[in-house]
């Protein structure tokens, strides 16, 4: 599927952020949104193509790390994450975080490194 939102990478379809970037603000500030301009966008030249459990994980990490931005309990996510396996999955500054003694930095503090 070749179009102005995809292109080719190592025979991957992969799609083209600028394009749909552009897209997703005009309809985003066209529904009277608003854009958050601190969203990076994909960097397709160091893309790797992840198999399905891997992205699977780093989506339950991923869910995890934003209920405790809304204030779940450091301990009972580190416990969630565990009995599931899922610590090999965390960045060094996700374990970081849910090592360190105190108070989870806000969404934005957590995912600011594009993990």
């Amino acid at each position: 599927m070749q179009d102005e939102d995809h292109g080719d990478v190592g025979g991957y379809v992969m799609i083209e952020p600028a394009v749909v970037k552009r897209k997703s603000e005009a309809a985003i500030i066209a529904a009277s949104g608003k854009i958050c301009d601190w969203l990076p966008t994909i960097d397709t030249e160091n893309l790797t193509v992840r198999d399905a459990r891997a992205v699977a994980e780093r989506a339950l990490v991923l869910n995890a790390l934003v209920n405790l931005s809304f204030g779940a309990p450091k301990d009972f996510i580190a416990g969630w994450l565990l009995s599931n396996g899922l610590r090999a999955a965390l960045s060094p500054k996700e374990q970081a975080i849910l090592t360190k003694p105190g108070q989870c930095p806000s969404l934005s503090a957590i995912c600011s490194d594009g993990t």
